[in-house]
């Protein structure tokens, strides 16, 4: 269905079946199987269909299944490439639209996206553009663009293994997802993540003083390397930047995380977060792996042994019963996903508190560290950034003088609430 004129509004139910050597080339506006899907009386667009062995070259939105989504999408899966000289480009999707749901999908599309426009960029593994929901799906390509024109309007460049932006309004979801591919882009002003490049809030309103409903993004990993040359940038190994209301609980990233260029930033788990409605939690990035040993906001760091044992996850509240399995084999022996994992947003809600009260000064520190929090302190730990546990106590005073020099996380635990901050020793 062309855009305007003629979209899609019915159901395209593949029953199983695939399509080989899907070939599309053009310079129209969309480059997908299907263009636009729109609002119909139908839930579901697109079902039961695979595309192998696509050929997608498109100027301007370009994706393998459907630009344009307005209704679900599921058990659909693309492979092949996808070259574009556009501004939007997605493994299966360019933009996801509110209310719309992909289930149980994906994609190993090679993307490729090289363009001189002045407009923003927006790639993703997946779907470009996201603002509905993405649950039980997986982006296993790579993905390469060099861009050398872009302007800064919006947000620049967003390139993710999963998805470019996730643009959340309100009560949205990421859940039980996954990235693999590796990331390589050159260009200005960019957010480059393993599984997200930004995470963006268009729309945050209360009614009759009520409070907003809560996005997530919980239970998915990123294990693609990234690599972002440029100038004015963040590169992070699951979000490159973020401004919205989220929990993001129970996720990992493991890639190696390289910039080079001028006023670039490397994180291991996340870049710059701007917002004091944050709930993050329970996360974790595999510091040898990454090669990235500054302070990474919303992650524990551990290395790679760590990260490839139960009880690391285990001590922050995982469920490896219905969501999560590892066995020291698959997924080179890190967590994995179940089949069909069971989609627990409460498994997240109860463990922590809304907002982190947990304070430490003076920071930089040279032999004292001293604690402020307004709860019960049961336990406060410290850890070096190789996940090592150096000391354990519950006073709010600590000697820190025999600890060398480097960055730490303090780990505060009171009945079944973590909180987490870190610390400089500078002397």
């Amino acid at each position: 269905g062309r855009y305007k004129n003629s979209p899609f509004l019915g159901t395209f139910d593949g029953g199983g079946f695939e399509i080989d050597s899907l070939n599309i080339n053009t310079n129209e506006e969309f480059a997908a199987f299907i263009a636009v899907t729109d609002i119909s009386n139908f839930e579901n667009a697109v079902i039961n269909l695979g595309l192998i062995n696509c050929e997608i070259i498109g100027s301007q939105l370009t994706a393998s299944l459907v630009c344009l989504s307005h209704r679900n999408i599921s058990n659909c899966f693309a492979t092949g490439n996808i070259i574009s000289t556009g501004y939007w480009a997605g493994g299966l999707v360019c933009l996801n639209y509110v209310e719309c749901t992909i289930n149980q999908c994906y994609s190993a599309i090679l993307i490729t996206l090289n363009n001189n426009l002045k407009s923003d960029v927006y790639v993703g593994g997946l779907v470009a553009y996201d603002e509905g929901n993405i649950i039980n799906s997986s982006a296993r390509g790579n993905i390469r663009v060099s861009c050398s024109g872009q302007g800064s309007e919006i947000n620049g460049v967003c390139v993710g293994g999963l998805t470019g932006v996730f643009s959340f309004v309100e009560g949205r979801m990421t859940a039980n997802c996954y990235a693999e591919g590796d990331i390589e882009v050159n260009a200005n002003n960019s957010y480059v993540g393993g599984l997200i490049g930004f995470l963006e809030q268009t729309e945050y309103t209360t009614e009759h003083g009520e409070a907003p409903k809560k996005n997530y993004l919980i239970n998915s990993y990123s294990r693609g390397n990234i690599s972002l040359e440029g100038s004015d940038g963040l590169a992070a190994g699951f979000i490159g930047g973020s401004y919205n209301y989220a929990v993001i609980a129970k996720n990992y990233s493991t890639g190696k995380v390289i910039v080079n260029g001028d006023n670039l930033e490397a994180s291991g788990f996340a870049g710059y977060e701007y917002s004091d409605i944050f709930e993050v939690k329970h996360n974790f990035y595999d510091l040898e792996l990454s090669g990235v040993n500054n302070i990474s906001w919303g992650a524990f760091q551990r290395n790679t042994t760590q990260m490839k044992t139960k009880s690391t996850f285990t001590e922050e509240g995982w469920d490896f019963e219905n969501i999560w399995n590892i066995d020291g084999v698959t997924n080179d022996g890190y967590p994995f996903l179940r089949p069909n994992a069971i989609i627990d947003p409460t498994g997240v809600e109860d463990e922590c508190p809304s907002s982190n009260t947990l304070q430490i000064y003076p920071n930089p520190a040279t032999n004292q560290i001293n604690i402020n929090h307004d709860g019960i302190i049961e336990k406060i730990e410290i850890y070096d950034i190789t996940g090592q546990l150096l000391m354990t106590t519950n006073t709010t005073q600590i000697d820190v003088s025999n600890i060398p020099n480097g960055i730490y996380q303090v780990v505060l635990r009171s009945g079944n609430k973590i909180e987490t901050n870190q610390f400089i020793i500078m002397r």
